[in-house]
């Protein structure tokens, strides 16, 4: 989102990446349009006019209903669809921002996935981007979508592993997923733990209690419940603190 003026006046635009099938999508983005009015009013800018599109990565994901009807209310908002965006459109232009997206865009007579991504890594390069932080995270964000597009072996082809790791935007994802994936693991070893120890404990540990604790994804319950499966004096007395604590 971001300020412009027009021969209007001010205005603003509001650009919404959607990379999934969302049915409330259009609700979404009706919130999104109060949400800056609410904020402009409050800061005494009255209600500038705000440009709206949704930009839609594949088909699969678009909501076909654009706009909500309702007593009194018709909305609606623009939507840009990638893939009947021409590459020409961006290359001509020399919007760089945009070269990573080039491989969701529409095919012209003889291109390929090879040439779709030969052709972008090239055009990135020669942007002589001045931020060089800027440049390498262009090139991840091309691993990435053309990825998502062609699949692994046609990226590697073009965008190394250590391209990549150059990215400080790809490095923060990567660290993200590796603190997702402990905390997983964190979850599922609890979860085993509890059961162990009321299965040494009671000897049966039935299924439905089995789900309970294992559709739990708190840490801090499963802590709790560790500790409430070495003192619970039954089976009964855990699952009934188990409830209080999923409903707490």
């Amino acid at each position: 989102m971001f300020s412009v003026v027009t021969p209007a006046g001010q205005a603003i635009v509001h650009l919404e990446a959607q990379g999934y099938l969302d049915p409330a999508f259009p609700a979404r983005m009706l919130r999104y349009r109060a949400d800056i009015w609410e904020n402009t009013l409050t800061a005494g800018q009255g209600t500038p006019h705000i440009h709206q599109a949704a930009v839609f990565f594949f088909p699969e994901h678009e909501n076909k209903a654009h706009g909500l009807d309702d007593d009194g209310i018709h909305y609606v908002y623009q939507v840009v669809r990638l893939w009947e965006v021409t590459r020409d459109a961006v290359l001509s232009r020399g919007l760089v921002g945009l070269y990573p997206l080039l491989p969701l865009m529409q095919d012209a007579v003889g291109d390929t996935p090879d040439t779709v991504m030969q052709q972008a890594l090239e055009r990135i390069t020669a942007a002589a981007v001045e931020d060089t932080a800027l440049e390498q995270d262009l090139i991840a964000v091309l691993g990435i979508i053309g990825g998502e597009k062609y699949g692994p072996d046609v990226i590697r082809r073009y965008v190394r592993r250590e391209m990549l790791m150059q990215s400080q935007v790809y490095r923060e994802w990567i660290a993200e997923d590796i603190r997702e994936a402990k905390a997983q693991a964190t979850v599922e070893v609890l979860r085993e733990n509890i059961l162990d120890v009321l299965a040494e404990r009671f000897t049966v540990v039935r299924q439905p209690l089995r789900a309970k604790v294992l559709a739990v994804e708190d840490v801090g319950v499963l802590k709790a419940l560790h500790k409430l499966s070495i003192k619970a004096a039954s089976l009964e007395e855990f699952d009934r603190q188990l409830d209080e604590l999923i409903s707490a």
